[in-house]
């Protein structure tokens, strides 16, 4: 395969990847604003979420949603890294 290729591939990946860290971020800021703070297993809001001692609890739907949006992150930006050295190579830097 070209070089393009690898470099489309690898943009494209990594504006996914950046897209999906953005939705967990505001996700995760719109669920700490919004969602109850304490415990109530009759609805299902058993997950805790802990942002720097602030907690609130999800459902298992909303905990689910937050670890896809971690994932796809994360599959993503390997597939970035992989096009990219794929098609730039591994430099030695120059002194």
């Amino acid at each position: 395969m070209s070089i393009t290729f690898y470099k489309i591939i690898g943009f494209l990946s990594f504006l996914v990847g950046a897209g999906s860290m953005a939705l967990l971020s505001e996700t995760t800021q719109s669920y700490q604003e919004t969602m109850p703070k304490e415990m109530d297993q009759s609805v299902g809001r058993t997950h805790k979420l802990n942002n720097h001692g602030d907690i609130v609890y999800l459902t298992d739907s909303e905990q689910r949603l937050l670890d896809n949006y971690k994932e796809s992150s994360l599959v993503f930006g390997c597939i970035t890294a992989v096009c990219f050295f794929r098609a730039y190579g591994w430099k030695k830097p120059r002194y």
